[in-house]
């Protein structure tokens, strides 16, 4: 979440008076210290302009055309040679 918010460009306390959240407890999320509840992953991803599944997935910003990765087949093992 740090990342994030300076990569917009907000301070700390601009983020938090944003999402309406102490500044100290935004501090503690930002170093992994519990969690916001999903309201407050609501309003903090529309202060970050991300979606909130990004922020509460834990992901970083998208690229905007990036394409969704195409889904893979999984690859089959190889058995073991005995020699």
């Amino acid at each position: 979440m740090r990342a994030l918010r300076k990569e917009v460009g907000l301070s700390r306390a601009e983020l938090a008076r944003r999402a309406s959240v102490p500044a100290s407890t935004l501090r503690n999320w930002e170093n992994d210290r519990g969690f916001p509840t999903l309201p407050v992953v609501m309003r903090l991803a529309e202060a970050l302009g991300v979606p909130a599944e990004w922020l509460a997935g834990g992901g970083g910003r998208p690229a905007e055309d990036e394409p969704e990765p195409a889904q893979q087949k999984p690859r089959r093992r190889r058995k073991a040679s005995i020699p």
